[in-house]
């Protein structure tokens, strides 16, 4: 039997309170994206916050080609580095 991974998540306002945190058996992040800012926006819209997130950090583990696409449809800007990416060469 394999060792259990387990994976914590958490999303957090610009005055750092948490405002959605979950616990899956991921070995990576890329998949939670969606659901993370999905449950942050439910949680929000709970307790009364009429704001929508309109912009949203992310590290390199979120990275995905799949969630750069869904975020172009999205109404909050994604900041984030990528992975495997390189600039454009001045030569």
């Amino acid at each position: 039997m394999g060792a259990c991974t387990y994976n914590g998540q958490a999303v957090v306002c610009e005055t750092q309170v948490i405002v959605a945190a979950d616990l899956m058996q991921e070995e990576n992040d890329c998949q939670q994206l969606d659901p993370m800012v999905k449950q942050a926006q439910e949680d929000l819209d709970a307790v009364g916050v009429d704001q929508r997130i309109g912009a949203l950090g992310a590290d390199a583990g979120y990275w995905s080609e799949a969630n750069c696409a869904a975020s172009m449809t999205t109404t909050f800007d994604l900041w984030g580095p990528t992975r495997g990416c390189n600039p454009p060469s001045d030569e």
